[in-house]
């Protein structure tokens, strides 16, 4: 059974899933079918913000002492199938500490995880968490959002600034009837750039070759770089230029942007009641541009060209 347009929640990812590819939201919010095996980026992303969580926990309960022990404490015992991801998590949260626990970079966390639920003039229904409620060094509220990427560059800062999540917080927060209440600013997000170092592996035996004293060619290891050797050079990799690899920014939007948003966004999900009233349960139009969407291949993409072949 479908549910009713009007019994309907609304999140950034589900209209940001339809407004990719129809198809997508309907096997993801409607059929709830999600990809047995996620990528490693999206494992170590998923890591790092439970440690942060953590982190945050600590720096709101005054126990700034331990913050980082606590955050690496969830790392070590989360259950993950590549070693390297824990070790690149570890650098990652050290990194984040190192730079933001500082008194003229500290943030007051006024709420973590912080769910919301409200509804648009027109009745629908949207929800969402965002990582946290903060006040500055100079009293703003702020929502704050913590990000990973491969590149922080002026290009992903853009994009983001543009974000639909950002908006939508926004939206719901200061907009939106039945919202927590925080006069919000904004949207501040955190990026973390995650390591592009790749850990150092034994050169194949085929390929060793030594010098006349005995010994490996340089370049050429016997045995896989450690863990403890791997985690130092990440260290050394965020300490040389930090500035790049860290970074705050403020996303404040206009009124006039959040009244386009609040019609924008009446009419993408005037689409999704008109996609469900017509193909209901009979598989929604797809999008072929979004199955390699940044050439990366989406979640569902064997699944639809196998046509829709349960063997998927």
């Amino acid at each position: 059974m479908m549910k009713k347009a009007q019994d309907e929640i609304y999140t950034t990812s589900s209209i940001g899933a339809f407004q990719a590819c129809p198809k997508m939201y309907d096997l993801r919010i409607n059929k709830r079918l999600e990809a047995i095996d996620r990528p490693s980026y999206f494992v170590l992303g998923s890591l790092f913000h439970e440690a942060k969580e953590q982190w945050a926990l600590a720096v709101r309960d005054g126990d700034i002492g331990n913050a980082l022990g606590r955050a690496i404490e969830v790392i070590g015992s989360a259950d993950v199938k590549d070693e390297d991801v824990r070790c690149k998590a570890t650098e990652m949260i050290r990194a984040y500490s190192r730079r933001y626990l500082t008194s003229d970079t500290r943030l007051e966390y006024l709420s973590i995880e912080e769910p919301f639920r409200c509804k648009t003039p027109m009745g629908k229904s949207l929800a969402g968490i965002c990582d946290g409620i903060v006040r500055d060094v100079g009293g703003k509220l702020w929502v704050l959002e913590t990000k990973t990427a491969a590149t922080v560059d002026e290009s992903y800062k853009k994009r983001m600034s543009h974000q639909r999540q950002a908006m939508l917080y926004t939206y719901a927060m200061t907009r939106a009837t039945g919202h927590s209440g925080y006069d919000v600013v904004g949207v501040l997000y955190d990026f973390v750039q995650k390591p592009s170092i790749r850990r150092k592996k034994a050169t194949p035996a085929d390929k060793m070759r030594y010098t006349k004293d005995g010994e490996l060619y340089s370049g050429q290891r016997e045995y896989d770089e450690g863990d403890a050797e791997y985690m130092e050079r990440i260290r050394k990799w965020y300490h040389d230029g930090p500035e790049g690899k860290l970074q705050r920014m403020e996303v404040v939007f206009s009124r006039h942007q959040l009244d386009a948003f609040e019609k924008s966004i009446h009419k993408t999900i005037k689409l999704i009641e008109v996609c469900g009233e017509e193909f209901g349960e009979d598989g929604w139009p797809e999008s072929q541009s979004a199955c390699m969407a940044n050439r990366t291949p989406c979640e569902f993409s064997d699944y639809c060209w196998s046509g829709d072949s349960e063997l998927q």
